[in-house]
Parts: structure tokens; C-alpha cells; sequence
């Protein structure tokens, strides 16, 4: 595991993670965490396939990871959905400002469009 006080991550750093009871060895992107990105992601597919291996007695590892693959993808896509629902909703939020302001005539309804023009 890496030091956290080591400092940022950096193109040749290499961090141990163990999934499954298996340990790897992976370069993290830096952009994307660094080794404390890595061994949070490497954290959540270990618990992930924790639970399917506890749930199924008897699976093989590589279809635990599958599953797991599986699942890890669903949740993403799920909330990315809640994700852009709610931008929907602040966008839509924001509209109904906008009508309003101009409706009572005044304030500056330009302000609150996205590249400022009325």
C-alpha cells in the first residue's frame, strides 16, 4: 500500500491492492486519485465481490468478478442517471427564474443565462 503521506502520485508509482484474495499491482492515473483513487476503487470491487462470493457459496472467483463488474456498472449508470435528472431539474429551476423576472419587468433575467445574453 502506498504512504498516504508520500506525497502525489506520479507516472511510476506502483500501488498494491488485494481483491479477492489476490493481490495486483497497478499504476494509478494520477488525474484520477493517484493510489488513494486506486485502493478506494480496488476497496469497493474487493467488497463487492465479497458479498457475491458470501451470497453464492462455491462461485468461481471469475464469474464473482463478472457479477461484480456487472453490479459496479449498474450502480454508475443508475446514478449518473439521478445525476442528470437533477441537472434537468436545476435547469428547469433556473427557466422558471428567468420567465418570472421577466415578467415582473425587471432584474437582470440576461444574468442568469448560461453565455449571458437575454
Amino acid at each position: 500500500m502506498r504512504d498516504p503521506g508520500s506525497g502525489p502520485a506520479d507516472a511510476s508509482e506502483v500501488v498494491e491492492v488485494e481483491i479477492a484474495g489476490s493481490t495486483y499491482r497497478l499504476r494509478p492515473d494520477p488525474e484520477a486519485g493517484g493510489g488513494a483513487g486506486i485502493e478506494g476503487v480496488a476497496g469497493l470491487v474487493d467488497r463487492r465481490m465479497a458479498q457475491i462470493l458470501d451470497a453464492v457459496p462455491g462461485l468461481a472467483t471469475e464469474r464473482a468478478a463478472i457479477l461484480a463488474a456487472l453490479n459496479l456498472a449498474q450502480d454508475f449508470l443508475a446514478e449518473r442517471a439521478r445525476g442528470e435528472a437533477a441537472a434537468a431539474g436545476v435547469e428547469a429551476a433556473v427557466a422558471q427564474v428567468r420567465v418570472r423576472l421577466r415578467e415582473l419587468g425587471g432584474g437582470d433575467a440576461g444574468a442568469l443565462e448560461p453565455d449571458g445574453k437575454a
